[in-house]
């Protein structure tokens, strides 16, 4: 069977509908004015107020919005892949992840469902299984990436809910004709808190603020190291920690990141990456800024560290 190239075809995402200023932060613990933004770069954060429920809810609006732009059915959907932080209410876990929960409510359940959870790193574990897998089908084939953020215990327990906001994002791929970007060279690597074998990602929840600066510098030489790059050539969407810790890296390297969605947003773990590229491509169809340089999207963080690259496809 010929390979044939897998391609972005759109990209949507949405927010949790609850906007969080900075200041109800800084009241809950006892944080002095200002301190959310001097810190992170955070303009504000969002939260979703219904649940695990609103997530779905808001990734079946965002599919529904795709397929009719795009002039697909639900029946052209062969595949959903998914990243997503597991639920877990009063301690206990939810059977279902939430593409599980996705591809049901979206009369999809019985395609291939393959959820990855690995977190901010798990787009580029997840971009490496389905390119695998649209390998093995016929061309003009298409599939569903859905990523959806619910907030881990972490986040409800400790005092990091100033770094991050609930999302969602939801894009469709083929390995037909059609799409906007191809999808190039994809390096990924997943991790656990107790792997100790990528030195850069494992346990990233469980280090101070030094520690985890010190492991995300590393990840831009990783990723270029392994996908055989120089990554000044490309214009770079990376996971959206923080924007204080993407300045970071910026000087390290002397290179410039995406940041925005970080700044205006927070941090959307699983989607922060996909939400940044939606951003890229529109600033790109509005102003032809780096329109000529490859898009090098670099996920990393607890769970995975990679990345992978998008060209535009020439119609």
């Amino acid at each position: 069977m010929e390979h044939n190239p897998v391609s972005l075809i759109g990209i949507k995402s949405a927010f949790g509908e609850r906007e969080i200023q900075n200041s109800e932060i800084e009241a809950k613990y006892g944080l002095p004015a200002g301190w959310v933004i001097e810190k992170t770069g955070k303009e504000k954060g969002h939260a979703w107020d219904n649940g695990p429920e609103a997530p779905i809810e808001a990734s079946l609006r965002c599919f529904d919005s795709l397929l009719a732009t795009h002039g697909l059915e639900k029946g052209d959907i062969k595949a959903v892949f998914g990243t997503t932080n597991p639920i877990v209410i009063d301690g206990v876990e939810r059977e279902k992840s939430l593409t599980e929960e996705f591809a049901m409510r979206a009369e999809l359940a019985d395609r291939e469902i393959r959820d990855v959870s690995f977190g901010c790193g798990g787009p580029a574990v997840g971009i490496e299984e389905m390119s695998k897998w649209f390998a093995h089908q016929e061309s003009g084939t298409h599939a569903v990436y859905v990523t959806q953020d619910w907030s881990t215990e972490m986040v409800r327990d400790r005092n990091v809910e100033a770094l991050f906001s609930d999302a969602v994002s939801v894009s469709l791929w083929t390995n037909g004709d059609s799409g906007i970007y191809e999808v190039g060279d994809v390096f990924a690597m997943k991790s656990t808190i107790a792997d100790e074998s990528l030195g850069i990602v494992g346990g990233f929840w469980e280090m101070d603020g030094r520690q985890v600066s010190e492991a995300a510098s590393k990840v831009p030489a990783l990723v270029a190291e392994k996908l055989g790059i120089n990554f000044y050539d490309y214009d770079i969407v990376p996971h959206q920690p923080n924007a204080k810790l993407l300045e970071t890296i910026e000087r390290l390297y002397n290179i410039q990141l995406h940041k925005d969605v970080a700044r205006e947003h927070g941090n959307p773990t699983c989607s922060g990456s996909f939400i940044a590229l939606e951003k890229v491509i529109k600033d790109r169809e509005k102003t032809n800024a780096n329109d000529d340089k490859d898009i090098l999207v670099m996920p990393f963080g607890a769970g995975g560290v990679g990345g992978f690259i998008l060209k535009k496809k020439v119609v």
